[in-house]
């Protein structure tokens, strides 16, 4: 607490009454004790030690004045002893008369200062004992960062200023290495992190495979992350400025704890959390004559700080030396190498193959790579260690504090010597005040707590009602520490750029696959052409085999294909996923009527083994079905389906079991779009079909279409497209009207059709229209649970199960429309060239 008097020269009885009683009460509120530090009027000095010593609060006397700060300002303006006697405290107490004759107008100007920075003001009438206003309920500490800081350093609330200084410089020296250190690590990691993929070039050199390059690459960038996340959790450097700004604080403090007032204070007032030691050496201040104080300061100060300055210029240089001697080798390699290369290459190429060209080229690809980037990151090692700048900066100090020792050994009056003691400190600490604003301000990549400030406040403690996720975090951070939180931050931090990397890796090996079913004896056990009731057929062998095997009336009636799917099928015992079954039906039944043509052929497709590819493909992924792989696979496998199909359809064609010159029909949901994509252009170019009045495609839904289904197809068969739902189109297409203009644009016969769908109202219509009462399974509404489990419901609903509804409701709908004609005309199976629709274009 900062106590002022002014115009006391004795306390009556009643002021040293209200002294008491002030200094007792700021005891019981504040929680770390009260030290008062009184300036001003020196003759009741006695009495207000006395009532302190009775009330339990520290006294300290000062004036707080240097040999330059003696005389107060012109006009009542406020010294600088009082401006720093405010800063220091967190209370001021201002005890002056208040009478008209004894008045002092400097009180206002000190008053409108601490009020100005938030300092709380005590005022005591000095002739009456009054006080104006009350004392604080709750003593608000502004301790900072610096408590903390000394816990990091094992130090005490009441160590002295020798013992802070000892213990702050142990831990800068301690995190320094750390943070420094580590650039030789991060660096080497960095050149390993570079040249290692180039092994993905040169792996087939021996003993070099491609597990070992990708283990390699995996670890270096592992070990690179996990060494600059681990710089980033040091604060970037942080405890290192901070203890390193305190240990210096502490030595300049200590240095002139012998000389009238604090000459390094004005410096140091700069950065609030170092207040407390300014208490601390008014509590170690012993002011000395003035040849004694300015013959201490020049020993423990000047010659000590040239001594650390001249050990520390040496040390920069050296390492400067050593990265320029390595910077000059490398470039060196690296000419070398290049003229080495440019030799052999022009002398001919024979030159390569007499001195085992693959590895003279590797060597001369990977060597200029590894010199030129060794070259980059030591140059950027030495920028980053800036050694050229704190080299010169050591040479500054260095001359400074030998103009200082020269200018104190020829004062002979102590104001002169005041003045050099101050500005040689102001000029000492701007280095390590500047290094400490650097780290304050440097960019923060993660932060484990709020802060409102660069200062904090020590308050009473309340309860507070802390959500479970907050409570669950503080639980982690209770069994974990700080630590623990932020690696859990930085790990989950890199989950998405892994997973994602992942997902594209196997995606990508999923498209990419080399289908094994191309060779067409896998394909013979898991792709079957089935009749319309779905029937599995086995073989002498006991295997699965084609059972569509149609009448001659049958195809002299026209052919209808039916394909499914990513996980469909067309076997009877799967219920659930026999839409093709009661689709075929459906179609029998339709055509079966009195003025119809009759049952035709109709060909279920059953692929449901090779409708899985990460089973198929044997990718080892650990499950059976991998959805991110086999969606990423379907597509090169529908094709690859589709031409063998095609191939078994071409040899029926050949046989009469299907006849090219009745009506064809190829009707494929989802992946099965690409499959009948792929049947109607083999055909065409085979030559196996011809008039296109007779033939028509269907697409269901087929998501993300290519350039084959949107434009090739379209312009071989006549096409229809039905839509439900945006999401499984392209990008582009957005909008289905978009995509019907898109798609048209580039066809020179627009003889396809695009059906947008709404697939609630197809699912109304499904479970309300009486001659639909056979629809596909699972489709019809359900109630959805209530509570908790309805706002599950919902959010799976959002994500996942309304686009499966959505998906499932196209084939629902060509179903409807086979059996609601008069509903749907000129839609789905209407179309149909089996139909002879003449009202249809």
């Amino acid at each position: 607490m900062g106590l002022k008097t002014t115009d006391i020269e004795s306390a009556s009885e009643s002021l040293v009454t209200a002294i008491r009683n002030v200094f007792a009460k700021l005891r019981e509120r504040s929680p770390f004790g009260v030290l008062i530090i009184h300036s001003g009027s020196a003759g009741c000095s006695q009495q207000i030690a006395e009532a302190a010593k009775e009330a339990g609060v520290n006294y300290r006397a000062t004036e707080g004045v240097s040999g330059t700060q003696t005389a107060a300002s012109a006009k009542g303006g406020l010294t600088r002893a009082e401006m720093e006697l405010v800063e220091t405290a967190d209370v001021l107490i201002l005890i002056s008369s208040t009478t008209a004759v004894r008045y002092n107008e400097k009180n206002d100007d000190l008053l409108a200062y601490a009020r100005g920075i938030g300092r709380p003001v005590i005022r005591i009438d000095g002739e009456t004992g009054t006080l104006e206003g009350g004392v604080p309920q709750q003593i608000e500490i502004d301790q900072g960062w610096l408590p903390e800081l000394f816990e990091m350093a094992g130090l005490s609330s009441d160590a002295d200023l020798q013992t802070i200084k000892s213990k702050m410089s142990a831990l800068a020296n301690r995190s320094a290495p750390v943070t420094r250190g580590w650039w030789y690590w991060i660096i080497a990691l960095e050149a390993l992190a570079v040249c290692a993929p180039l092994g993905w070039l040169i792996h087939y050199l021996p003993g070099l495979s491609p597990e070992l390059v990708a283990v390699v690459t995996l670890l270096a960038a592992l070990m690179l992350t996990a060494a600059i996340w681990w710089l980033r959790w040091r604060g970037m450097q942080k405890t290192w400025a901070r203890s390193r700004l305190v240990a210096e604080a502490a030595r300049s403090l200590l240095a002139t704890a012998t000389c009238p007032g604090f000459p390094s204070w004005p410096s140091l007032a700069a950065v609030p959390a170092l207040r407390p030691l300014r208490r601390i050496a008014l509590r170690e201040q012993r002011v000395t004559a003035f040849p004694e104080w300015r013959d201490v300061y020049t020993q423990k100060r000047i010659e000590d700080q040239e001594t650390h300055f001249t050990n520390k210029q040496g040390q920069a240089q050296t390492r400067r030396k050593q990265l320029s001697r390595w910077t000059t080798i490398l470039l060196d390699l690296v000419l070398a190498l290049a003229f080495f290369g440019a030799v052999i290459a022009f002398l001919g190429q024979s030159w390569f193959t007499g001195l085992s060209g693959d590895v003279l080229q590797v060597a001369f690809g990977v060597g200029g790579v590894t010199f030129a980037v060794g070259l980059l990151l030591i140059q950027i090692l030495g920028y980053t260690q800036d050694l050229n700048r704190r080299t010169a900066r050591y040479a500054q100090q260095r001359q400074l504090l030998h103009q200082a020792k020269l200018r104190l050994e020829n004062v002979q009056l102590p104001e002169a010597a005041s003045e050099v003691i101050e500005d040689t400190e102001n000029k000492l600490l701007a280095e390590v005040l500047e290094w400490y604003f650097h780290a304050e301000t440097a960019e923060t990549f993660v932060r484990i707590r709020d802060t409102q400030g660069p200062t904090r406040a020590i308050k009473a403690l309340r309860a507070t009602e802390y959500s479970p996720a907050a409570r669950i975090g503080r639980k982690v951070a209770g069994e974990s520490g700080l630590a623990g939180l932020f690696i859990l931050r930085v790990i989950f931090g890199r989950l998405p750029w892994i997973l994602a990397s992942m997902a594209a890796a196997i995606g990508w090996i999923a498209y990419h696959a080399t289908p094994p079913g191309s060779s067409t004896r896998q394909f013979e056990s898991s792709v079957h052409l089935l009749d319309a009731n779905g029937t599995e057929k086995k073989d002498n062998s006991g295997q699965i085999a084609d059972s569509f095997s149609p009448t001659k009336d049958q195809a002299e009636r026209g052919c209808v294909v039916l394909v499914h799917g990513l996980y469909g099928a067309a076997s009877p015992d799967d219920a659930d996923k026999s839409w093709m079954k009661d689709c075929a039906a459906a179609i029998v039944d339709r055509l079966n009527t009195p003025g119809q043509i009759g049952e035709p052929a109709i060909c279920l497709v059953d692929w449901k083994n090779a409708a899985r590819p990460s089973k198929f493909f044997n990718f080892h992924l650990g499950t059976e079905k991998n959805l991110l792989a086999d969606v990423f696979a379907i597509r090169p496998q529908a094709y690859a389906v589709g031409d063998y199909v095609a191939t078994k359809l071409a040899k029926l064609i050949n046989e009469n079991k299907i006849r090219k010159d009745q009506p064809f029909h190829l009707i494929g949901h989802s992946a099965g779009g690409f499959i009948v994509t792929r049947i109607a252009r083999r055909l065409s170019q085979e030559g196996f079909v011809s008039n296109k009045k007779m033939l028509r495609v269907t697409i269901l839904d087929t998501p993300m279409p290519d350039d084959e289904i949107l434009r090739d197809l379209p312009e071989l068969w006549p096409t229809d497209f039905f839509l439900t739902s945006n999401v499984v189109w392209p990008t582009p297409f957005t909008d289905v009207i978009k995509a019907k203009n898109e798609i048209e644009k580039h066809l020179r016969d627009p003889g396809l059709s695009i059906i947008p769908g709404v697939y609630k109202d197809i699912l109304q219509e499904l479970a309300t229209d009486p001659c639909a009462t056979a629809h596909v399974r699972g489709q019809t509404k359900q109630d959805e649970p209530k509570g908790f489990w309805q706002r599950i419901w919902n959010w799976m609903s959002s994500i996942g199960i309304e686009f499966w509804k959505a998906h499932r409701s196209a084939y629902s709908w060509f179903k409807l429309t086979i059996e609601c004609p008069e509903k749907h005309k000129c839609e789905g199976f209407n179309r149909s060239p089996l139909l002879h629709p003449v009202d249809c274009p």
